[in-house]
């Protein structure tokens, strides 16, 4: 009798296991499908996207947003250089927004233009996007990729004049488009 409870208790405790990591699974595998199919309403929460809309599609406004964002991305380098959790990630951007705000400011001037700019940190939607980015080992550098699915990321966003131009957009954290692993900054444009 006693063997038996025993055997009674472990089938239940096995039970109870399979259980519990069949539903665990059911709500993984639930939560990515919701995703997938209200791409709008998914969050992905450990990463923070950089983003920069041009005042036009004039040359000259597309020609701005990109001087924009290398003097925001020379400048940041260093801010983000260590940063190794989101939390951290956040702090750092949040305690930034107005550097990138004067830094946005000044490069309007410096072309001559007398466009407003504003920098929000937010949650915003944005499209599947593929970045490269590389890697260092002790056998040389390589070029890995990694594709981010439609969703809505934390972004500090920067929003040039009307904001009605193409714009651009990369990851801020971890720093896919501040620099790789050995120094070399990389920015990559949006389609």
């Amino acid at each position: 009798m006693i063997n038996k409870n025993k055997k009674t208790r472990k089938y239940r405790k096995y039970t109870v296991i399979m259980l519990v990591g069949l539903l665990a699974l059911g709500l993984g595998l639930g939560g990515f499908w919701l995703c997938k199919q209200n791409d709008q309403t998914c969050f992905y929460p450990g990463l923070i996207r950089f983003h920069i809309i041009a005042n036009s599609n004039s040359v000259v406004d597309q020609a701005l947003k990109y001087q924009v964002r290398d003097a925001i991305v020379k400048d940041m380098s260093g801010k983000f250089a260590g940063v190794k959790d989101i939390i951290t990630a956040k702090k750092v951007a949040q305690v930034n927004i107005k550097r990138v705000h004067d830094l946005t400011i000044q490069q309007i001037s410096n072309e001559g233009k007398n466009y407003p700019a504003r920098v929000e940190m937010g949650r915003y939607f944005f499209p599947p996007r593929k970045y490269n980015y590389k890697v260092a080992s002790t056998t040389g550098v390589s070029t890995r990729e990694i594709t981010l699915p439609a969703g809505r990321y934390e972004t500090v966003r920067v929003v040039i004049g009307q904001g009605k131009g193409d714009n651009w957009w990369c990851v801020l954290f971890p720093p896919l488009c501040l620099t790789d692993p050995v120094g070399v900054v990389k920015t990559t444009k949006s389609p």
